[in-house]
């Protein structure tokens, strides 16, 4: 089966309205998807415990950014 590799090089400034995070640490009693607003008021600690979304939705909506490559390769 083939695989995909994609690379990424660069940065954007994240809408805080229009980007949300992922939760993927171990607790049950928290919100899994939240919005950036609410992602800036955890405590630091806690916000390790989140990741983007969508790296593409934030690149859609970013107010300000660059990005040097974003490459695809296929291995056989």
């Amino acid at each position: 089966m083939s695989k995909i590799f994609v690379s990424v090089s660069g940065w954007f400034e994240a809408d805080p309205d229009r980007t949300m995070f992922q939760y993927f640490g171990q607790r049950d009693d928290v919100e899994k998807l939240i919005g950036g607003k609410q992602w800036l008021s955890l405590p630091e600690n806690e916000r390790s415990d989140y990741m983007l979304e969508s790296v593409t939705t934030g690149l859609k909506y970013s107010l300000d950014g660059d990005y040097e490559h974003i490459g695809i390769e296929v291995e056989e």
